[in-house]
């Protein structure tokens, strides 16, 4: 999956740009994680999911042209785990990096097209719980395909199935991992426009 990923990103920041007429694309994410974890490592019973996970994710791109696009993205997070009746610990992260994505048109109106893309991101988790409060930075990688329909207006809806990787391992006491690895389903609404 990494190398699909970095293949992805390199060959849509190489694409041939459209010299006609430059082309922005803004879109608001909202991606769905089903389940993450948090281990501790002082306990093999202590571990605890973190389920019906949100993210919320900005992006800018630019359209090259020959269907890539290249541009940036931001993404914020923010969960709390009741971890017993009387600990709690509240997370919160935000990403940001790189996304790269081809599409390709496979109707005769041009209105849908078949999306293969990846995400190159930092990332930092911040977590409080009453005994610690403690940060760590880690990198994202996300690869993804969907479906991209153009309504009206240049105004387009995707929906993507994504596989990520994403852990933090925090070396503070309590040592413990968060781990936001796996698939996860991504609806964007986005706005194409000339500049």
């Amino acid at each position: 999956m990494k190398r699909i990923c970095l293949f992805v990103l390199v060959a849509s920041a190489l694409g041939f740009p459209n010299l006609n007429a430059a082309k922005i694309d803004l879109g608001m994410s909202v991606i769905y994680f089903p389940t993450a974890r948090l281990d501790y490592y002082y306990s093999s019973n202590a571990s605890y999911q973190l389920v019906d996970n949100i993210f919320w994710q900005s992006e800018i791109t630019y359209v090259l042209g020959h269907g890539f696009r290249v541009g940036a993205i931001v993404s914020l997070y923010k969960k709390g785990l009741d971890l017993d009746s009387h600990n709690r610990v509240d997370i919160s992260m935000w990403e940001a990096g790189l996304a790269g994505n081809y599409a390709y048109s496979f109707t005769e109106a041009g209105h849908t097209f078949l999306i293969l893309g990846a995400e190159l991101a930092y990332a930092n988790i911040n977590d409080r719980a009453n005994t610690y409060k403690d940060s760590k930075a880690s990198v994202l990688l996300a690869g993804y395909v969907g479906m991209r329909y153009v309504m009206f207006h240049n105004t387009s809806i995707e929906v993507d199935y994504r596989l990520n990787s994403l852990e933090f391992n925090i070396k503070k006491t309590p040592q413990r991992k968060y781990k936001f690895t796996g698939n996860s389903l991504k609806l964007t609404l986005g706005y194409e426009f000339n500049i």
